[in-house]
């Protein structure tokens, strides 16, 4: 019963009923408190008081990573209900982690009441991620074959593996049933011996079945085949038989007998003597029948003998060996000589492979050897020689040409085991070039003649050309050691006493420099270096003219790097800021509260690398320690040995000068790589890098006071009137809430005639610009309760940095009054007025 009077003695009462519900006593239960990867759970709904109600609930799914990756919402739920929910599926479990059932809320339908009830967990364990893999997948008949168990997630569990082995058929020829394997374990199968392989078809590892024994989840792995081959039955056949004369063509066919028709197979072979100038032989994609053409003399020289044959089918990789083959040649005119100069050759040249030239260039003023003369025997040559140009032999010119000699073969190593030229070697007028050409053709003497008769076997032509030239001189610009930071653009030049009549070969050992492997002229190119350390191109010049070269000259291109570095900067409880200067950002911004610290950590440069550090703008009231910070400062080196330690330690607490509220600097430090090595910073020598940037910004603590300016009671209909100041020099902001504040003594009604509470976001003030804040109350119209009012300052923080925030703070509270209203009660008081 509720009575209300008024001041003039009149009451009212009445009567009010108030029914309370039970909230609803429901759980939800888990079939499964663990599951593996991709399985189900059952959620079980049960009404613990029985009351035949039904529910409505609600919840969500949530991973260990804090996300949302399913939900409930079902209503109309009686007791016993269940849903089944599978992993993958319905929701995604994070592979060994766990999924939440969060936020469960259970509304009893009838009564409108409703719960929480606690989270529930359910835990996701992942499928074993682990492989069978054969050492070969085919192998020829007969062969064995490796199998490897590997546990791909390396989680040191033992497992369970069950597998079949089933040949081409469909018929089971073996399994696989292990338990307590670990990783890498291995076992080897013979064919033939552990399993029957059905030649030229496949056996399969089927039904694979992979169990973790420690989680006891399994999974089944994709099949695997061997195939298994034949070896191949080869062999070799030469067309003509018997013995040939030097100069025959002769073929060599190959059969093979054991493989399909049109199959391709690489056949090698061990050869003596040389063939095609090889002492081993490989043909490629030979199939039966095949054959290969062989020219006696060019091809090959002498007896010709090929053994250890080897025959591959190349797909399978079986391989098996096939008969040898011999052809007897008989003799020919074998002719053999060395010719050099003094700056060419030796050259060695023969007639076994057909005729041959020597061509050996000569500087003014060289002579020529020849040397290394061998035959067959009883071999004897004609001869004669031409000249061109101007060349002289013992200081008289040489006769341009002579008729055809001939030398027997008892005179043939004494031509050849001699120096001409004389003293004064051969020369050349000023200017001019010669070439000395000389023709040799052999003869076997079969019949002692000591001349070439009809009867004697004529080998192939020997020439000999020996070239006469000037001697040409080569200097390198800008110098022979040269040192470039990478990007530079730069020309190296080549000169000597042909000019531009003479050609400046040049080869490079590392191409990495910006230079080409080799080249001819003058070399223009960048310098580059993709490394973090200096690399060093040697390169060789040589100077040639009419393919006479001079003396090489070796320089070297040094390139040195472009310095990366990275760094993370820390406030003292702040989120770490990583700033480099080859991805962004190359330039962070660090705020502080007075007094704070930061530190640098996760320092990465090359070796070698050092810093030019300076503060290169700001404000002049900040403080290091004790010490003011100048501001500009001049820049400081920081040497490549003492970088790492620089960056590692903690710097600060950093203060401002008594009475400001605010200061910053800009602080730049750009790398350099130290070529010379003498730990600072040298303009014509070390290669700098993009700077990074890190601007300091620091903070004094806020004040902010709220004052009541209106009484602490007013009326229903008058303003409350509050001023917002602060010492701070610098602007900071706040949100404002005028809220309500009730009691059970005191209950309020504010909020019939007002809209409680009211936010203001991001006011901006300073201790110049307070901010003065009114708003009128009303009461509820006719009622007698008694409303109170509060102003409430959040989120203080300066406008510009999240920094030196301050707890909440709350203004004075204002009682607010209705205005009465008298009522007549009584029929006989109707007529009076109201006062």
């Amino acid at each position: 019963m509720l009575s209300i009077a008024n001041s003039c003695g009149f009451s009212t009462d009445y009567e009010i009923t108030i029914t309370v519900s039970a909230l609803p006593d429901v759980e939800v239960g888990l079939s499964d408190l663990s599951i593996c990867s991709s399985s189900d759970v059952t959620l079980t709904f049960t009404d613990n008081a029985a009351t035949g109600h039904f529910f409505s609930v609600t919840a969500d799914l949530v991973d260990d990573n804090g996300t949302t990756v399913g939900a409930i919402n079902y209503s109309g739920i009686p007791s016993g209900a269940t849903d089944t929910y599978i992993e993958g599926i319905d929701f995604e479990g994070s592979v060994g982690g766990t999924v939440s059932l969060t936020n469960i809320v259970v509304t009893d339908e009838t009564t409108n009441c409703e719960s929480e009830l606690a989270d529930l967990t359910i835990t996701v364990i992942d499928l074993p991620r682990v492989s069978i893999t054969l050492d070969d997948l085919a192998i020829c008949d007969d062969g064995e074959v490796t199998l490897t168990f590997t546990d791909n997630d390396a989680s040191g569990h033992l497992f369970s593996i069950v597998a079949d082995l089933v040949d081409d058929n469909g018929t089971a020829v073996g399994a696989i049933n292990y338990s307590n394997i670990p990783s890498s374990a291995t076992d080897t199968y013979a064919e033939g011996v552990d399993f029957e392989g059905s030649t030229g078809g496949t056996v399969s590892l089927t039904n694979i079945v992979v169990t973790d024994e420690t989680t006891g989840c399994d999974t089944t792995l994709a099949n695997l085949s061997i195939t298994v081959n034949p070896y191949p039955v080869a062999s070799f056949s030469v067309v003509p038989l018997g013995s040939i004369c030097p100069g025959t063509a002769i073929e060599i066919y190959f059969n093979e007998s054991a493989w399909p028709g049109g199959t391709e197979f690489t056949v090698g072979a061990d050869v003596s003597p040389l063939v095609f100038g090889l002492d081993t032989l490989t043909f490629y994609d030979a199939v039966n029948g095949d054959h290969v053409d062989l020219i006696e003399g060019t091809d090959f020289t002498g007896d010709l003998d090929i053994t250890q044959v080897w025959v591959t089918e190349p797909i399978s990789g079986c391989s098996s060996s096939a008969s040898n083959v011999s052809v007897n040649v008989l003799d020919a005119p074998y002719f053999e000589f060395s010719a050099a100069s003094e700056s060419d050759g030796p050259f060695s040249g023969n007639n076994s492979a057909g005729p041959n030239t020597l061509d050996v260039d000569f500087c003014a003023g060289q002579h020529l050897t020849l040397a290394d003369y061998d035959d067959n025997g009883n071999v004897g040559y004609t001869s004669y020689y031409t000249t061109t140009g101007n060349v002289t032999y013992d200081g008289g010119p040489l006769p341009l040409s002579s008729g055809p000699s001939n030398t027997s073969f008892g005179s043939a190593a004494t031509f050849f085991g001699s120096v001409y030229g004389g003293v004064l070697g051969y020369g050349l007028t000023t200017g001019t070039s010669g070439t000395i050409n000389q023709i040799f053709v052999p003869y076997l003497d079969n019949d002692g003649s000591g001349t070439l008769t009809a009867g004697d076997c004529e080998g192939d032509t020997m020439f000999l050309n020996y070239h006469i030239h000037a001697i040409p001189t080569v200097t390198v610009s800008p110098s022979t050691d040269i040192e470039l930071c990478n990007g530079t653009a730069s020309v190296i030049t080549f000169s000597g006493n042909y000019g531009a009549g003479a050609e400046y070969l040049w080869d490079n050992d590392n191409t990495d420099i910006g230079i080409g492997t080799d080249g001819d002229g003058n070399i223009t190119f960048t310098a580059t270096n993709n490394t973090n350390a200096p690399i060093v191109g040697n390169l060789t010049v040589t100077p040639s003219t009419d393919y006479c070269e001079g003396d090489p000259v070796s320089f070297t291109v040094t390139v040195y790097p472009t310095p990366t570095v990275s760094v993370t900067a820390t406030v003292a409880g702040g989120d770490p800021q990583l700033v480099s200067n080859f991805a962004d950002p190359n330039a962070i911004v660090m705020e502080f509260c007075a007094g704070e610290s930061f530190s640098y950590s996760l320092f990465d440069a090359p070796a070698g690398v050092g810093f030019i550090e300076e503060i290169v703008a700001g404000t002049t009231n900040l403080f290091y320690d004790i010490f003011a910070i100048p501001v500009p400062r001049p820049p400081t080196n920081i040497s490549p040995a003492g970088a790492a330690a620089f960056f590692a330690g903690t710097y600060g607490p950093y203060n401002l000068a008594p009475g400001e509220t605010y200061g910053w600097m800009t602080e730049t430090f750009t790398p350099y790589y130290d070529g010379n090595g003498d730990g600072d910073y040298d303009a014509l020598t070390d290669c700098l890098g993009d700077p990074i940037t890190i601007t300091c910004k620091v903070y004094a603590p806020i004040s902010l006071t709220i004052t009541r300016n209106n009484p602490a009671e007013i009326c229903s209909g008058d303003a409350v009137d509050y001023t917002f100041s602060t010492t701070s020099t610098e602007l900071i902001s706040f949100d404002l809430v005028l809220e309500e504040n009730t009691n059970g003594g005191n209950p309020a009604d504010l909020n019939d005639d007002n809209t409680l509470p009211d936010t203001l976001v991001g006011i901006i003030i300073n201790s110049a610009n307070p901010y003065n804040f009114t708003q009128a109350i009303n009461n509820a119209v006719g009622s007698f309760d008694r409303g109170r009012v509060r102003a409430r300052a959040i989120n203080i923080a300066y406008a510009d940095a999240d920094v030196c925030t301050t707890a909440d703070v709350n203004g004075q509270n204002t009682q607010v009054y209705p205005k009465p209203i008298l009522e007549a009660l009584d029929p006989l008081l109707s007529a009076v007025e109201a006062p």
